[in-house]
Parts: C-alpha cells; sequence; structure tokens
C-alpha cells in the first residue's frame, strides 16, 4: 500500500514533465510521440495505484490493526548482529541518559508481529527500569523499507520514541510518549497519557512524566505502583497491558469513528468506513 502511495505522487509529476519536454523540447516526430507516450503512460499508472490502492487499503489497515489489537505480542530477546540498520548511537545515548538518573538495563527485545505488519519495521526495544522498580522505560526506532521512509520524510512523522509509563495495582496505567501521532486515537479509561513533542529532550520527558506521576498517586493514595526488576516481569507487564488493549479495541470495533476523523477521514463517510471495518474485522463493538 505504501509503495502504491508513493507511486501515485511521483507519477502525476513526471508526466508532466515529459508532456512539457515533448511539447517545448524541440525534438523530432519520433522523440515527441515517445515523450507524450511515457506521459500518458505515467497518468495511467497513476489512476491505477489509486484504484488498486483504494481496494487494498482498508485491507491493509485491517491487517496492521488485527496484528496490533488483536495477536498477542511475541517477545524474544535480540540477537548479537540483528537490528543492525537502526541507529545504535541513539539507544545508547538515552541508556546513558537514563543510567545517569538510576535506571538499570532490563534488555533489547523484539516483538516478532512487527515484520507482518504494512510496511514491516524492523526494530528492538531497549527495556529499562528505575531503582524502585515501579518506573519502565522503552526506547524504540522504527526502521523502515526505503518506501516507507519517504513517507516518514514527507510527512516528517518520527521514528524514534521514549515512552515512560507507571502500572498501578487497580489497573491504571500513567504513560508518556514523545509520540504526538497516537493521540489521534481513542485511548481506553484505565490509560492516563501525557504525550510530548518528538524532539523533546529525556531530561524534560522524565521530570514531565514523574511530576504527572507524582501529582497522581499524592491524589490516589489507595492505589499503588507495581515494581518490575526483570525481563521476565516486564514481558509479562506488557501482556497485562495488551489484555486491556484488546478487550477496549473489540468493544469499540477495533478503530473508532473519531479516529477515522482524527487521521484525516471525512466525517461524512467515517461512519461508514468503520462499519466496515467492524463487518470485516467480525468485531461486536458496544454502541
Amino acid at each position: 500500500m505504501s509503495k502504491l502511495l508513493v507511486l501515485s505522487w511521483l507519477l502525476p509529476p513526471l508526466g508532466v514533465i515529459a508532456l512539457l519536454i515533448g511539447w517545448l523540447g524541440g525534438m523530432s516526430g519520433d522523440e515527441r510521440r515517445l515523450c507524450f507516450n511515457l506521459g500518458i503512460g505515467c497518468f495511467s499508472g497513476w489512476y491505477l495505484c489509486r484504484v488498486i490502492g483504494n481496494r487494498n487499503g482498508n485491507r491493509i489497515t485491517l491487517n496492521n490493526l488485527r496484528i496490533e489489537f488483536q495477536e498477542a505480542p511475541v517477545i524474544r530477546e535480540r540477537e548479537p548482529g540483528e537490528c543492525l540498520r537502526c541507529d545504535m548511537g541513539y539507544y545508547d545515548r538515552m541508556e546513558q541518559f537514563f543510567e545517569r538518573h538510576g535506571f538499570f538495563l532490563i534488555g533489547d527485545v523484539i516483538d516478532e508481529r512487527l515484520g507482518r505488519m504494512i510496511p514491516p519495521v524492523n526494530s528492538f526495544n531497549r527495556l529499562m527500569q528505575s531503582a524502585d522498580g515501579t518506573v519502565s522505560v522503552e526506547i524504540v526506532q522504527a526502521v523502515l523499507p526505503w518506501y516507507g521512509r519517504l513517507l516518514t520524510r514527507i510527512f516528517r512523522l518520527p521514528t524514534k520514541m521514549v515512552a515512560l509509563h507507571t502500572e498501578l495495582d487497580d489497573g491504571t496505567w500513567l504513560l508518556l510518549m514523545n509520540n504526538p501521532s497516537s493521540v489521534r486515537r481513542q485511548q481506553p479509561e484505565f490509560i492516563h497519557a501525557v504525550w510530548l513533542k518528538p524532539d523533546t529532550p529525556p531530561e524534560e520527558l522524565l521530570r514531565a512524566f514523574l511530576e504527572k506521576r507524582n501529582k497522581y498517586l499524592l491524589e490516589h493514595q489507595d492505589r499503588k505502583p507495581i515494581a518490575v526488576r526483570d525481563l521476565a516481569g516486564r514481558i509479562a507487564q506488557g501482556l497485562r497491558r495488551f489484555e486491556k488493549i484488546r478487550e477496549f479495541r473489540a468493544r469499540v470495533g477495533l478503530i473508532t469513528v473519531q479516529d477515522y476523523i482524527a487521521q484525516g477521514g471525512k466525517p461524512e463517510i467515517a461512519a461508514q468506513m468503520h462499519a466496515k471495518m467492524v463487518k470485516i474485522a467480525g468485531c461486536d463493538p458496544v454502541q
């Protein structure tokens, strides 16, 4: 789908250039016909990309939503030599910062589901934990195929992210991320989240999260944070959050009408698209 999207943007200007060269280039008859044919071919290709993209778009979206919200994470430790295209300097800088503030390394893990996304994501999560085990840190960089990287540059989408979170004993989660694109999705009621800009320095991320966390715990003194101290505990913690999110997404039909509108969909067709997605996914959302 992303390849078709890139082609649908590139072909029209290429077609215009070919037609202008054929019209104004002072070429012979055969050369001019070749330029005109190339121009027509570019516009024909653009039309096919749009048609195919529209037909397959919902299926691809459903594939990614099902992987993210219906399939349990498949977590394993990263092997030496894996994900070498990632910016290891970024991971190391973030790790060193959090170590200076009392955090320790849990490990590097890979979620094998991401390789089946469209486009596939080649990355790993570096997991860290505060000294008392109650604040979790995830350091991530998404490495995409060439067409995915082109899209991120065109739309200036962040590919690096730091997330901090605390799980409370009543099932509540306190979360802070520097990935504002996540704001576009409706959040479950049990997640209290804050999003900062992608270029927010780690000092500000940590300060903002601790302020939010301390304020929440002061206002809800009957709720206690859950401590995690090893990789098995972090994996179990992630599965607990996934199960609660899966239940929420099944209740709303994977993606809500508000999600469609927030992601740029037209309000007049958002309800129609949501109903179609629910039917394809086999969900039974609560209205």
